[in-house]
């Protein structure tokens, strides 16, 4: 009877498997924080829609006045009457989320803010925007009190985008920075749109 000879890896085998390793994670450590960087957008975007519902019904209860508000929590205390003694825009929605939509703690924080993720200057550095704004996206301030109908039928809102607006053209909360990606390249930063979409920047 034959005895079975046992014995180890030779030095040759071990290398190449090592290298075979070595090459496998590096194929896919690149497409797993790709993967993880398009979980946090896909999150952060339905966030931002759950946003959506919310603005559409202040949108109902309010005449279809937009919001007045500020374009997002941290900003120095005003004095009383001031002119931007305003609620920020996550007070003025949480009740409505609160009421109809079942409001969840983190609905205000995209995934993709992240402390140290952005550079912040000062007492800020470190922090996300959700720690110190209470919230990650920022409310289109230039649309602040305004009527839904003066916006997609005013004169000069038509010149600026040359002929009629849509709702689906004006964006109404985004990412506070591009949490997604490098700023100005596609799907850095998520835009919520007035009729409740979530996209780039259209225009």
């Amino acid at each position: 009877m034959n005895e079975l000879k046992h014995r180890g890896f030779t030095l040759i085998e071990l290398l190449v498997a090592i290298s075979i390793l070595a090459l496998l994670v590096g194929i896919l450590l690149p497409n797993l924080k790709r993967a993880r960087e398009a979980a946090q957008r896909a999150a952060c975007g339905a966030n931002l829609r759950q946003l959506g519902i919310a603005m559409r019904l202040y949108l109902d209860d309010s005449n279809d006045f937009l919001p007045a508000a500020l374009p997002y929590g941290g900003l120095p205390d005003w004095e009383e009457g001031d002119p931007f003694d305003l609620p920020d825009i996550a007070t003025v929605l949480k009740p409505y989320l609160e009421r109809e939509v079942g409001y969840q703690d983190g609905v205000f924080r995209c995934p993709g803010d992240l402390p140290g993720k952005t550079q912040r200057q000062g007492k800020l550095a470190g922090k996300t925007y959700y720690q110190t704004d209470g919230t990650s996206y920022a409310y289109n301030f230039r649309l602040s009190g305004r009527k839904l109908y003066d916006l997609v039928r005013n004169e000069r809102v038509k010149r600026h985008f040359g002929g009629v607006v849509a709702e689906e053209e004006i964006w109404i909360l985004r990412d506070m920075v591009a949490f997604h990606g490098k700023p100005g390249t596609p799907g850095a930063a998520n835009y919520l749109y007035i009729d409740g979409h979530v996209s780039d920047l259209a225009r």
